[in-house]
C-alpha cells in the first residue's frame, strides 16, 4: 500500500504540474521547461516534438524514481538481513566451540568441529559478497 500511494502521489503532482507548464502564460516558441537543446527548435514541428518530449519525461522520471526507490530499499533490507544472519551464525559457532573447548575435547575433534562450524559461515559470507 505505501508503494502504491507513493506512486499515486507522484503522478498527482505531475498531473497538476504539467498542464500549468503547458498552458501557462509564456511567450510563443518558448519551451515549457527551460533547458539547453542541441538543435534549433524554432520550427513548429520540432518545437511541438520537443515540448511533448519535455512533457513525457516527468512521467517517465516518476515511474523510474518510484521503481528505483522500491528496489533500492529492498536490496538494502536484504543485505542487512543477510549480514545479521551471518553474524548470528558466527556467534552461535563461537559459543559451541567455547563449550567444546571447556569439555576437554580432543584437539583433532576440536579442529574438525571448527571446520564444520565455520565452513558454512565462510561459504555464506562469500555468497553475500
Amino acid at each position: 500500500l505505501p508503494i502504491k500511494s507513493y506512486f499515486i502521489m507522484s503522478l498527482t503532482l505531475l498531473v497538476f504540474f504539467i498542464p500549468f507548464e503547458l498552458f501557462g502564460d509564456r511567450k510563443p516558441g518558448v519551451l515549457p521547461f527551460r533547458g539547453w537543446m542541441p538543435y534549433n527548435y524554432s520550427e513548429p514541428t520540432i518545437y511541438w516534438l520537443t515540448a511533448c518530449y519535455q512533457m513525457f519525461m516527468p512521467f517517465s522520471g516518476c515511474l523510474v524514481n518510484t521503481s528505483w526507490n522500491v528496489i533500492f530499499v529492498a536490496m538494502l533490507l536484504h543485505l542487512t538481513i543477510q549480514a545479521h544472519t551471518l553474524r548470528h551464525r558466527c556467534e552461535k559457532a563461537v559459543e559451541i566451540l567455547k563449550d567444546a573447548t571447556q569439555s576437554n575435547m580432543a584437539a583433532s575433534q576440536l579442529r574438525k568441529l571448527e571446520r564444520n562450524m565455520f565452513g558454512p559461515c565462510v561459504d555464506y559470507h562469500i555468497e553475500i559478497v
